[in-house]
C-alpha cells in the first residue's frame, strides 16, 4: 500500500526554505556592516588628510611670515632718519626711507609697486587710514605663499627725548592659500651717536622728491616737473606758513609726483589743464595727490668754507669769451659776466656782495658756491644763467692734480646761501643739489637734475614759460655711492636717529 503524503496547506513554509532566507538576511547585514566600516575608514582617512593638509598650509603661512619678518628686519634695522621728529613727521621720515629702499624694486612689483602711507589726517569720516602707519603691500614668495606687513608708531613712553621713547611695531602677515599667520617685533628709535653719515642723515636728503622749499611753489604756463625713474622723484614740498596757498599751478602744468604742504590749512590753487601725481583735473582723484599738514624735513645749515681753500685763482672781471678758468675766487663787488664759450672748471667761489652772470654757451664743470649773504641777501646778490649753457658735475672733471681734492666730494652743484638763482635756456645735466634763498626758472629752461632743489628763503620758487625739469634721484645715488649721504657743504643741525630691534619684543598672533 502506498504511503499517503500529507499536502501542505497554503501559507506554510518548508523548514529548509526558512533557513535559506535567514542566511540571506545575515549576509546582507554583514555586507552593510562592512560597507559602513569601509565608509567610516574612508571618512576618517579623508579627515586626517585634510587635517594634515591644513596643518601643512598653516605651517607654510607661518614660514612665509617668518621669511617676511627676516627680510624687513634686514631692510629696517639701522635705518637712519632726521633727529628731533615725532608723530606724523617721524612716520613720514621712516616711510620715505622705506620708499627709497623698496619702491619700484622687483620685490614690490608683483604686489603693487609702492609703499602705502598717507601723512594727511583723515577728513572723511569713511577714511580709516592712520597717518602714523606704513603699509608694505603683498610680496609674493612662491606659488600661493606671500607676506604683507604694517609698521605703526606706538604711543611714546617715558621721556619723549630719551632713547627708545618712540617705538614702531612691525607686524608681518604670511599667507598660504586661505591660511594666515602673523609675527612681528618692535623697533626702538634713538639718537645715533656713531658719528657716521648714512641714509637719511640731514633729513631733507631722505625726501624722495625733487623740490623742498621754505616758501610757496608756483608753476605757470607749460611748466613741467618730470621723474626719470619713479614718480616720487618729482614730488614737491612747501614748508611755508606765511600763505594759505603754498602750491599754485596755473596753465598746462605737470608734476609727476605728489604735492606736499606743511600748512595744515593750506590749499593748492589750481587752474588750467594741470596734472599732479598722474591725476588730472578731469580724473576726480587729484586730492589724493595733494597732502596738507605734512611736517617739513629739516634743511641743514650750509657751510661753504670747505671749498674756499680750493679756489686759488682770483678773477678781477668778466670774460670776453673763449677763455678757460680753473678753481676761481670772485672777490666782493666784481659782478662779472662770463661770456659765451667760456669754460670754467673746478670750484667757483663767489664772495658777497656780487651779481654773477654766466652767458650763452658757457661751459661749467664743477661746483658753484657762495659766501653766505644772510636771509635778506637775495635782494642784492644773484647768480644768473642765461641762454643755452652746459653744466656737468665734479665727477666729470679731468684727472688732473688741481681737481683731485674736489673729485672726492660729490653731491653738490650750487650752494648759494642768501643768493637769488635764476635760470633761462637749456642746461643739460646738473650733477648734484641746488640750494639758494630764492630760485626762478623762466623761458625755455630745460635739463636733468641729479639730486634736488632746496629753497631756503620764505620766497616764491617759480617756474614759468616752458620750463621742463627732470629729476633723477637714482642717478644721484649712483654718483655718490648708493646712499642718501649729506653732500659736501651741508651740515645737519641735529643728530640722526636710528631704528634698532627691541630685545625680547618678538610676538605671534
Amino acid at each position: 500500500m502506498t504511503p499517503h503524503k500529507a499536502r501542505l496547506h497554503s501559507g506554510q513554509t518548508p523548514v529548509k526554505r526558512r533557513r535559506r532566507g535567514f542566511a540571506t538576511v545575515m549576509a546582507l547585514l554583514i555586507v552593510v556592516a562592512v560597507v559602513a566600516v569601509a565608509v567610516s575608514l574612508v571618512v576618517g582617512t579623508t579627515g586626517q588628510v585634510r587635517q594634515a593638509d591644513n596643518l601643512a598650509t598653516a605651517q607654510e603661512a607661518r614660514l612665509a611670515a617668518e621669511s617676511g619678518l627676516s627680510y624687513l628686519i634686514y631692510r629696517l634695522a639701522g635705518t637712519q632718519v632726521q633727529g628731533g621728529l615725532d608723530g606724523r613727521a617721524l612716520t613720514l621720515a621712516v616711510a620715505t626711507e622705506l620708499r627709497r629702499k623698496l619702491d619700484g624694486t622687483p620685490n614690490l612689483q608683483p604686489g603693487g609697486g609702492r609703499i602705502i602711507h598717507d601723512p594727511n589726517l583723515p577728513t572723511d569720516p569713511n577714511d580709516t587710514h592712520d597717518p602714523n602707519e606704513i603699509i608694505i603691500p603683498s610680496i609674493l614668495l612662491s606659488g600661493t605663499k606671500s607676506f604683507s606687513a604694517s609698521l605703526k608708531l606706538q604711543e611714546p613712553t617715558g621721556d619723549p627725548n630719551g632713547p627708545g621713547s618712540f617705538t614702531f611695531r612691525l607686524a608681518v602677515t604670511g599667507r598660504s592659500r586661505l591660511m594666515a599667520r602673523t609675527v612681528g617685533v618692535d623697533f626702538d628709535v634713538a639718537t645715533d651717536t656713531g658719528g657716521q653719515t648714512s641714509p637719511g642723515a640731514g633729513g631733507v636728503f631722505g625726501f624722495p622728491g625733487g623740490i623742498v622749499s621754505n616758501g610757496p611753489i608756483t608753476l605757470v604756463g607749460n611748466s613741467r616737473l618730470r621723474a626719470v625713474n619713479d614718480a616720487n622723484e618729482a614730488s614737491i614740498l612747501s614748508a611755508t606758513m606765511s600763505t594759505g596757498t603754498p602750491l599754485t599751478l596755473n596753465g598746462n602744468c605737470t608734476i609727476d609726483g605728489d604735492g606736499y604742504m606743511s600748512n595744515p590749512d593750506g590749499q593748492a590753487s589750481l587752474s588750467g589743464n594741470y596734472s599732479i601725481g598722474g591725476a588730472t583735473r578731469w580724473s576726480g582723484d587729484i586730492d589724493e595727490h595733494i597732502h596738507a599738514g605734512v611736517p617739513a624735513p629739516e634743511l641743514p645749515r650750509i657751510d661753504t668754507s670747505i671749498f674756499r681753500p680750493l679756489a686759488v685763482n682770483t678773477v678781477s672781471g668778466g670774460s670776453s669769451g673763449n677763455k678757460t678758468f680753473d678753481n676761481i675766487y670772485v672777490p666782493p663787488n666784481v659782478n662779472p659776466t662770463f661770456a659765451g664759450n667760456s669754460k670754467i672748471r673746478g670750484v667757483i667761489y663767489i664772495a658777497q656782495p656780487n651779481n654773477v652772470t654766466f652767458a650763452g654757451n658757457c661751459d661749467v664743470k664743477g661746483v658753484i658756491v657762495t659766501e653766505d649773504a644772510g636771509d635778506g641777501g637775495y635782494l642784492s646778490n644773484s647768480v644768473k644763467f642765461t641762454g643755452n649753457f652746459k653744466v656737468a658735475g665734479i665727477d666729470l672733471l679731468p684727472d688732473e692734480p688741481q681737481f683731485a681734492a674736489l673729485k672726492a666730494m660729490p653731491g653738490s652743484f650750487i650752494l648759494a646761501p642768501g643768493f637769488t638763482m635764476e635760470f633761462t635756456g637749456n642746461f643739460g645735466t646738473v650733477a648734484g643739489y641746488i640750494a639758494a634763498n630764492k630760485l626762478k626758472f623762466t623761458g625755455n629752461v630745460s635739463g636733468t637734475i641729479y639730486g634736488g632743489i632746496l629753497n631756503y628763503g620764505d620766497t616764491e620758487l617759480k617756474l614759468t614759460g616752458n620750463s621742463n625739469l627732470r629729476f633723477d634721484r637714482q642717478g644721484y645715488l649712483d654718483r655718490v655711492g648708493g646712499a642718501a649721504i649729506t653732500p659736501p657743504g651741508f651740515v645737519p643741525t641735529s643728530e640722526p636717529c636710528v631704528l634698532s630691534v627691541k630685545a625680547g619684543s618678538y610676538f605671534e598672533q
